[in-house]
């Protein structure tokens, strides 16, 4: 038996305005700025747990990078 329930976390920008108390930025460009961190963290999210598109679509692309030396970043 396999759980195909999906959980979304839903964008309550009053509940993170505090954060941008003291910013010269008007409510509609704090609420575009809100919504457009909360897009990036969901993508971090889905790539993290390998429910992005990309990722389900092209598997085998990430699997090579992630594991190839030839491909990947070294850190000195």
């Amino acid at each position: 038996m396999t759980d195909d329930t999906q959980y979304t976390l839903n964008f309550d920008p009053d509940h993170y305005r505090h954060h941008l108390d003291g910013m010269d930025i008007s409510e509609e460009e704090a609420q575009q700025l809100m919504a457009a961190l909360w897009h990036i963290m969901q993508t971090f999210v889905d790539i993290g747990w390998g429910v992005d598109a990309v990722q389900q679509v092209f598997p085998e692309l990430f699997e090579k990078t992630s594991t190839d030396p030839e491909t990947t970043l070294q850190q000195k």
